[in-house]
């Protein structure tokens, strides 16, 4: 197990803020379980040490598509603050479906940690669904239910109502399918 070390990780931290171009090779392509030992450092990290945050971003943008459900389970058990940083990298890359519904799945009903990150990859996952599908529907409406648990009314009303239509015209168009 990855214990605790401040000395370790600030020693870490102003490493990588003297060479930010070690970032994209240290964290490219790692396995799941030593992405998540990385990312576990520098979350830890980012909660005494600043500039420990957007060497958080950093990693995460250079390979999101692997790198996001590690994050997901440090923002969980280390540091909630990654939810932002997930957010903000899903909203200004391009990520593969299979990994967003990864993602999804990784992402536990309610996650108060992950807030934000949920809301995007919901709504990414709807976006990137055909309109009118049985499969956006479904997202829009796991996408209401998250707005709803975060008080966000309005939103989770518009988001269900869109949806509500979507299995109604289905419903019109295969009256017989479950």
């Amino acid at each position: 197990a990855l214990r605790p070390d401040r000395v370790a990780e600030q020693l870490v931290v102003s490493q990588l803020v003297r060479h930010p171009g070690l970032i994209p090779a240290l964290f490219s392509g790692l396995s799941e379980a030593r992405a998540k030992k990385a990312l576990t450092l520098l979350g830890r990290a980012a909660r005494y040490y600043p500039d420990a945050v957007p060497l958080l971003a950093r990693a995460l943008a250079a390979d999101l598509e692997h790198l996001a459900v590690p994050a997901v389970a440090v923002a969980i058990e280390t540091n909630p603050r990654l939810d932002g940083l997930i957010a903000d990298a899903l909203a200004g890359r391009a990520i593969s479906v299979s990994a967003l519904e990864r993602l999804a799945a990784a992402i536990p009903r309610r996650s108060v940690a992950l807030t934000h990150t949920a809301v995007a990859v919901l709504r990414r996952l709807a976006d990137e669904s055909a309109r009118g599908s049985a499969e956006r529907a479904s997202w829009l409406s796991n996408l209401s239910a998250c707005f709803a648990d975060q008080g966000r009314q309005e939103e989770a009303l518009d988001t269900a109502e869109e949806a509500v239509v979507i299995w109604r015209n289905l419903a019109k168009v295969q009256p017989n399918v479950d």
